[in-house]
Order: structure tokens, then sequence, then C-alpha cells
């Protein structure tokens, strides 16, 4: 199937005269816009957002319940009423390019912001902790760090000592990224906001090579303006990288499928290879639909070509594998094994009611992160593009991580969104955008869906934005305090974890860099992690640092149940 198939559709649309029905349309949108700042607005007020709510399934429901309901009654007032059809005169005349670098620059700016200002450069997981330690080593030439004699009192999560070597669990694409970073002085906080950007920019000239500039823009602006990309894109997570080698995969794949060449082949080889460095099963969801794609369509051209791509990819994931030899002392012994055994794809932990549940909870995190509308539209989209026979491998990627994740039995605790599905919001995004502008004049019930979509996801996304200041500035609890009593040469046991909407647990706060060398050296009980905070613990963390740093005062955080400040004492 050539890209830019258009489908056969039943016109159901009412005639109106363009002028009167134009304004018509555009009143019931100011209308309902008015309507979801208010519902919104309320929600926020009464702690009934996502954060808020987060730990009270049926209150979180509310918010949820209530954006869906008006966005219902306003879509069965618009449903019928024909779409504005005309492409606008700017569209119309911009240059491609100059209209890609206006998204991206807007996606940079927008990112940057929720990172600063927002999640205020704290990288608020043990994910994202373990990626900076990491980063930092990486940095510092070295692919393991020397275990400290004050190791039990300063762990943090999935950063841990193997044969008497510290190492991190994860692979090493998204850290290097980031050491690169710290090695040319760039704040590591940036790079994601820079990824982010070059995600919209990618995921453009893709969908305007595909489908054109109209459907090009409406993918770009119903990725960029979600909560579910900016909040990622503003985070230490991985999935930000990750989406972006998919859509550049993803763009030479499908030149490849349409017209087997040279350069489609090493590209889409050297990307998936840049994928799997990052994320190993994303690089199987990814590549699933491409080779049963090249399986049902492939000519001898394909087949010919083929081992090109193989040979593309192979230097990065030479470079894993001896990674993985130098680290584990074998190519095959991942770390994550040896720390989770239990977590991951079909663990011991793996159940299959369990995970069914946490899919449902995806697809709620899904809408509350874009929109309840975009989940709906999503999934009518794909219907309609199998029962029109007009399916792309690159359309499947929404259900198929969805699907992938199912053999997944954990979420991640601390996360902006359903996180392992965000790599195939782009092309969920897409999909959405090329269904909705084709509906444009044939089908606008459609249309208007994809739009209502677009228009929730805007507004939605500055609330989630103020709850998550408020949420990060609970966390920064500690440091906060220290910097207040002028502390210096010191070390602060952490009793007590952080954080009312979101707790911060006790290991997440011991973040001391590679070397125990700062002004104030942050620590915990031994153990991770049910015994960090008991006395004995606490006690046994005093003592260590009395005796290893004579020379530094001993102060203990503690925090009282449901306050959102704690106090510094003296040990």
């Amino acid at each position: 199937m050539q890209p830019g198939v258009v489908l056969e559709r039943i016109s159901i649309a009412r005639p109106l005269h363009a002028g009167s029905g134009n304004r018509r349309v555009f009143a019931i949108y100011a209308v309902f816009a008015i309507v979801l700042i208010a519902v919104l607005g309320t929600c926020f007020a009464l702690g009934l957002d996502t954060f808020s709510a987060s730990r009270r399934r049926a209150l979180r429901l509310v918010q949820l319940g209530l954006v869906t309901a008006s966005s219902s009654a306003f879509l069965l007032v618009l449903w019928r009423r024909a779409w504005p059809a005309r492409t606008p005169g700017w569209l119309a005349h911009a240059s491609a390019t100059r209209t890609s670098l206006w998204c991206a620059g807007l996606a940079l700016a927008a990112a940057a912001l929720v990172a600063t200002l927002v999640l205020q450069s704290v990288p608020l997981s043990g994910d994202e902790g373990a990626y900076v330690f990491q980063a930092g080593m990486f940095a510092q030439g070295r692919l393991w760090w020397p275990v400290s004699p004050f190791q039990p009192y300063i762990a943090q999560p999935y950063i841990f000592p193997y044969e008497g070597r510290l190492i991190s669990q994860y692979p090493p694409g998204w850290p290097a990224m980031l050491s690169a970073a710290l090695a040319s002085g760039v704040p590591p906080a940036l790079v994601n906001p820079v990824v982010g950007a070059l995600t919209i920019l990618a995921l453009y000239r893709f969908a305007l090579v595909q489908y054109g500039k109209e459907i090009a823009l409406l993918a770009a602006a119903m990725t960029g303006v979600s909560a579910f990309f900016l909040f990622n894109s503003g985070s230490f997570y991985n999935g930000s990288v990750t989406a972006l080698f998919a859509v550049l995969m993803a763009h030479s794949a499908a030149r490849f499928l349409d017209r087997p060449g040279v350069a489609a082949a090493l590209g889409t080889g050297l990307w998936f290879s840049a994928i799997a460095v990052v994320r190993h099963f994303d690089a199987v969801l990814f590549a699933l639909p491409v080779a049963v794609a090249l399986l049902w369509r492939g000519t001898w051209r394909h087949w010919r070509l083929t081992p090109l791509a193989i040979l593309a990819g192979v230097p990065l994931l030479a470079l894993l594998l001896l990674y993985y030899t130098e680290v584990t002392g074998s190519p095959l012994l991942l770390p994550q094994k040896l720390h989770s055994a239990n977590d991951g794809l079909l663990g011991a932990n793996w159940h299959a009611v369990r995970v069914t549940e946490i899919l449902v909870g995806r697809l709620v995190e899904l809408a509350e992160w874009v929109s309840p509308p975009f989940v709906l539209a999503m999934a009518w989209a794909l219907v309609l593009k199998l029962r029109d026979r007009s399916i792309r491998f690159y359309d499947l990627y929404g259900p198929v991580f969805l699907a992938g994740y199912w053999l997944y039995w954990a979420d991640g605790t601390l996360r902006w969104g359903p996180r392992y599905i965000y790599p195939a919001l782009p092309f969920m995004a897409l999909l959405v955008a090329e269904q909705g502008w084709r509906a444009v004049r044939d089908r606008p019930g459609f249309a208007h869906l994809a739009a209502v979509s677009l228009l929730v996801a805007a507004l939605q996304t500055p609330f989630l934005a103020l709850r998550g200041r408020d949420l990060i500035s609970q966390t920064q609890d500690i440091p906060r305090q220290v910097a207040a009593a002028g502390l210096h040469n010191a070390v602060v046991v952490v009793v007590s974890g952080t954080g009312l909407l979101w707790q911060i647990e006790v290991a997440d706060l011991a973040r001391n860099g590679l070397s125990l060398d700062r002004d104030v050296i942050y620590a915990h009980g031994p153990g991770l992690p049910t015994t960090q905070t008991t006395p004995d613990g606490v006690a046994n963390a005093v003592r260590a640092f009395r005796a290893g740093f004579p020379g530094r005062s001993i102060w203990l955080y503690q925090r009282g149940e449901g306050q959102a400040a704690g106090q510094l004492v003296p040990a």
C-alpha cells in the first residue's frame, strides 16, 4: 500500500454556509474550552487531579469522568457539523522546512521550561538517578566505579556492587549521551528537551513525506502540546531518545519498504541498533511490525538489500555486547538480571490478572496525560485503517507496545504518564492526525474528535504543570532545609522520605555523585529498602560516618506523617 491512500468515505456533513457555519463551529469550540477550563480548575482546586488523587483510584477517576463527559457532550453537538475544510493560507504557502523548525523550536522552548521551572532539573526517580550516576562514570572514562566502604549507607536503587565493582543495571546508550553533555559542560537537564525537539522535527519530516503538510503539522502539534510529551522530554528518562530513534527508524523502514535502496536499508539497521543500546525490549517491539511488513511485501530487491541493514546495526550492537562483557564478564549477562531477576519480562512476579490491571491503568494514564478523546480517536482510527486495508506498519506501534508490555509485570513507581509506552506516542499521534485530516470533508465526526483531542491535551497541560511543580517542590525539602540551615562539612542521615503528593523513598534521597567529597553528604541506614529507617540502622549509619569523617557534623532529617516539611536535628 502506497503512502497517502485516500479512504473511501460516506459524507454525513450538514451543508452550511461557509462563513456563518465556520463562525458557529468556532463559537462552539470556544464555549467548550471555557467549560473545560472550569472543570479542570475545579478539580485542581478540590485535589481531584492526577497527582493529588494518585493513591485514591475512585477520586482519580472523577476528573477523568468529568473531562470525558464534557468532551462527549460537545462532540454530540459538533458531530454532524461540517468542518472548515480549507487549508489555512499561511500553511499552504509556508516553507515545510521553516514550519518544521518552528514546531521544533516551540517544542524545545516548552520542554526546557518544564525541565527547569516545573521539574526543576531534578532526577526524581531511582531510574533517573541511576542514569545520571552512570553518565558520571562514563564521563570519567570508567565503566564501573570502586565500591565505597560506606556503600551500605549511600546505596541508591539500580546501582549495585558486583564482584568488587559498582555498576548500573541499565543499558549504556542513554547514559552515554548524558555523559557527552557532562564532558562538554552542557547541563544534563537540557539534553532531553533537545531530544524532544528533534523528535518533533523528525516526526514532522516523516509525516510530510508520507502524507503532506497538514497531517505533518497536526501530528507534531498533537504530540508536542501533550503533557505526556513535555514532562518526559523535560525529565531524565530514556523514553524520549527512544522515541527519536524510533521515528528515524520508521522513516528509513518506510522508504525501504516502498522503494528499497541502499541508504534506506542502512538507515533502518543503524537506527534499530541505536534503539537497542538504549532499551532492548523496545527495539524488539519496533522491529516486529517492520519484519512482518517485509515478510508480507518483500521482493527480491528487498531481500538482496536486507543484509546491508543487518551490517549497519553491527557496530553499535557489538559495542553493547563488549560493554556487557567488560561489566558482567559475559556478553549475554545483563546487569538487570543480577539485580532485579524477578522483574521484567515474564519474571517471577508476573501474573495475568495483575498485568491486565496494569494495562487498563496505562490506558487511563494515557487519557490523563494526553486526553480521553485521544484514546478513543486512536482506537477508532486503527479500526478504520484495518477496515479499509490501508494499515501501515507504524500505525501498529501503539497497540504493539500495549500488548508487548502486557508481558512485563511492573509499571514504574514515579512516572510522568505510562512511560513504558511513551516511545510509541509519536506514532499514535500520527495515526489520529492522518485519519482526522482525511475525515475533514466526509467524516466530520471523526475530524471533530481529533480536534477535541488536541484541545483537551493543550488545556490539561498547564494544570498538570502547576501541580507537578508543587510535587517536585515537596520532594526537595531536604536540600532546601540544608541551605536554610547553612550546613557545611556535614553528613545528613535521611530517616524519613519526602513528599505528600508522591512520596520519595529514603534511598532515592541519598544522591552524592561519584565520590563522598561534597560539602554535604547524604546517607541512610544500611540495607535497601526495608531496613534503612530502623533506629538501629540509623544509629549504625551515624557511628560509621562519625568514625570515617570525624571533622563533619552529623544531622538527622525527620518528617512527621502527613507533614510537607521535616526538620534537621543534630545526631
